[in-house]
């Protein structure tokens, strides 16, 4: 039986997303089995990433 997965698409870096505006991304476990997921504030990880 064949994997049930779709391509990988184009990598964008979190900076690039927040000057689109986003400020929240919601993250989901590549594993289509799997529920696993976690919301990321693009606002708090840009002030750490400025420490």
């Amino acid at each position: 039986m064949p994997a049930l997965t779709r391509p990988r698409q184009q990598k964008i870096k979190l900076a690039e997303m927040r000057a689109t505006g986003l400020r929240r991304l919601l993250v989901y476990c590549g594993d289509y089995q799997c529920a696993h997921h976690v919301k990321i504030s693009a606002v708090r990880a840009q002030a750490l990433a400025a420490q």
